[in-house]
């Protein structure tokens, strides 16, 4: 059993992409956790969304990070929506915070 905390987070491009592209070839049961809907998606075959210790969703890792994707979606438009008055800049540093935000 392989566990891989944010196994490309902190790597540049080319050495993330080469220690992706190994996991993809890892045949045994692997356990990763990533900030990223791509490296989930495209590792596992099932998926788990932990929210401030709270299971929010569990099963296919393509439906999973659908409701993920869709969720965060909402909270960008909702955060826009609050900013629409102010300069633009600030409508980009909310999203940047969004995006970093722990799930």
């Amino acid at each position: 059993m392989l566990l891989a905390d944010e196994p490309t987070g902190t790597l540049d491009a080319e050495t993330a992409r080469v220690v992706h592209e190994t996991l993809k070839n890892f045949k045994n049961t692997m356990i990763v956790t990533s900030h990223f809907p791509e490296v989930i998606s495209e590792l596992t075959e099932n998926a788990l969304w932990i929210e401030r210790g709270e299971v929010i969703a569990y099963g296919d890792s393509h439906s999973v990070i659908e409701d993920f994707e869709r969720e965060v979606c909402k909270i960008e438009r909702k955060g826009a929506r609050k900013q629409e008055r102010k300069p633009k800049i600030r409508v980009k540093n909310c999203k940047n915070i969004i995006h970093r935000r722990e799930w």
